[in-house]
């Protein structure tokens, strides 16, 4: 049964800051656990910082946050909680992203923006050591399986290095 927006279940009610959450994983490298996690108390604006506390190896970690992360930060209304994104739970969340890449029929698993943000750092021109701290990886192994490096990228960096 199809009801009018106004008439439907809390599950079936879009997440009102998908686009939000998507945005802000990617700028942070942040797993979804750790975003829904996020409290206010762990933010400190003035230095651009997030402390991620719970995280998935139990090592809590600073990172910083960019322009775009601060500002979807600030652009969110204020919780009861304290949390900046209230998902009630990641099965509940898990059905909003499946529809969400269904509507816009591509083929992507959310855990796909901490690759994308990585990569996006290293061509940048962030230090292998910098991403592995900003994504919270033990090891490099773990990092490299998340960058996806081009050969068009090598070939850019070759054009415009020092002395060519």
């Amino acid at each position: 049964t199809t009801f009018p927006l106004g008439h439907r279940t809390k599950e079936e009610r879009p997440l009102h800051f998908m686009k939000q959450i998507i945005e802000f994983a990617r700028e942070t490298l942040m797993r979804q656990g750790e975003i829904f996690n996020l409290r206010k108390r762990q933010i400190d604006f003035g230095k651009g910082t997030a402390l991620v506390s719970e995280t998935k190896n139990n090592i809590p970690r600073k990172i910083g946050l960019s322009p775009k992360a601060l500002s979807i930060l600030q652009n969110l209304p204020t919780t009861m909680d304290g949390r900046y994104f209230p998902v009630k739970s990641r099965h509940q969340f898990n059905n909003h992203w499946v529809k969400l890449v269904r509507k816009a029929n591509v083929d992507i698993c959310f855990h796909s923006l901490r690759h994308m943000g990585a990569t996006d750092l290293i061509k940048e021109g962030w230090s292998i050591a910098e991403v592995k701290a900003q994504g919270g990886w033990k090891t490099l192994q773990a990092l490299q399986r998340y960058l996806n490096i081009q050969g068009e990228d090598l070939a850019t960096k070759l054009r415009f290095r020092k002395g060519a």
